[in-house]
């Protein structure tokens, strides 16, 4: 007899999403629905997925693709959710809308958007992150890049049984390719967090300079403003009880070795930079083609914590400033945009 396959929506089919969902297709586990809008979903729904790797293979999928939940006849047994942050309110209405707040709804958002997502589903909300590039270079056609892993997690901190169905349908895909790695971690959070400190800088920085994130690592005020960015995302993490080092993300845990001070951070840099292509990020993308990016679930989260703490910190609230700025018209991207690090005290937004 046949296992039973879950049957998973990807609610936010964009290129993180598309990527996920396919991973589930290809490694045969799952029956996958993606949902989205737009000439991506538009082609899917005519036409063939065709997935890039960074090894040259190309792999054709047909998938079953929906401009809304309404179109879905079979309910899912859990939710991947890749909306961009700031429309997480209106998906999550439309899931509960749809279904209540019994299935699962697995975040792979930036930020802490899971807390959100917890409080339409309360213990349904599961944790995700994705380390891995992915970029929809056409309607219909995606290109893997760079790939760390996959982290899966309750937020509880167990190791429950949904987690682990949930990763072994992930990892079924390495029996079709080896790169990737699929973690059921009791630190979820920390994860998110690790990630959360690598948006904050190279992200953020390299969005607002529009520098590659090589160029930001060797110039010394971009030096200065991502020391203290870690520094301060850092001693939140600490007042939240939120432990990032313990993580398998091996780029928080150099963050964090290298912050003792700025003199050993700049030699981190200096000696990564050339390690680095010049490439840039995601939201220096979002940017350039005139979306809304999603810096108040980044920056703009550190920024709310710091208001909730009494802590300071000047350096998340410029960056903050800054991208509302650029967001507006009203400020021209490059290292000019960024205020004078000795005047960042008299920057405060709580």
């Amino acid at each position: 007899m046949n296992e039973r396959r879950d049957h998973v929506i990807v609610m936010g089919a964009g290129a993180i999403g598309t990527l996920l969902g396919a991973y589930l297709q290809i490694g045969g586990k799952a029956k996958v629905s993606f949902v989205g809008r737009g000439s991506h979903i538009d082609f899917l729904q005519k036409n063939e997925l065709s997935l890039e790797f960074p090894n040259g293979s190309i792999t054709r999928l047909k998938v079953d693709a929906y401009q809304a939940l309404d179109e879905i006849e079979e309910k899912p047994d859990w939710i991947i959710f890749t909306v961009r942050t700031y429309q997480t309110d209106k998906a999550m209405r439309q899931i509960v809308k749809r279904y209540g707040t019994t299935i699962p709804v697995v975040s792979f958002q930036n930020g802490l958007a899971i807390k959100d997502v917890a409080t339409f589903v309360g213990e349904n909300a599961v944790g995700g992150e994705a380390l891995i590039s992915s970029l929809i270079v056409s309607p219909g056609t995606l290109r893997q890049g760079q790939i760390t892993g996959l982290y899966i997690g309750e937020l509880s901190g167990k190791i429950s049984d949904r987690v682990n169905r949930m990763r072994a349908a992930f990892d079924a895909f390495k029996e079709h390719f080896k790169d990737i790695e699929v973690h059921a971690t009791t630190n979820i959070l920390g994860a998110i967090w690790a990630k959360l400190l690598i948006n904050a800088t190279n992200n953020t920085l390299s969005a607002v300079t529009d520098l590659s994130v090589r160029q930001t690592y060797e110039n010394e005020k971009t030096q200065r403003y991502s020391y203290g960015l870690v520094t301060e995302i850092l001693r939140l993490a600490k007042r939240e009880n939120i432990d990032i080092y313990n993580t398998p993300i091996g780029l928080a845990k150099a963050f964090i070795d290298h912050a003792q001070s700025f003199e050993a951070w700049k030699r981190y840099l200096e000696e990564r930079a050339p390690c680095l292509g010049h490439f840039k990020l995601s939201m220096s993308d979002m940017l350039n083609r005139g979306i809304k990016t999603e810096v108040d679930h980044i920056n703009g989260y550190i920024v709310q914590k710091g208001c909730e703490n009494g802590e300071k910190v000047p350096y998340n609230e410029a960056l903050l400033t800054v991208v509302h700025k650029i967001e507006r018209g009203e400020l021209e991207r490059g290292l000019q945009s960024l205020p004078p690090y000795e005047l960042l005290a008299d920057i405060v937004l709580c």
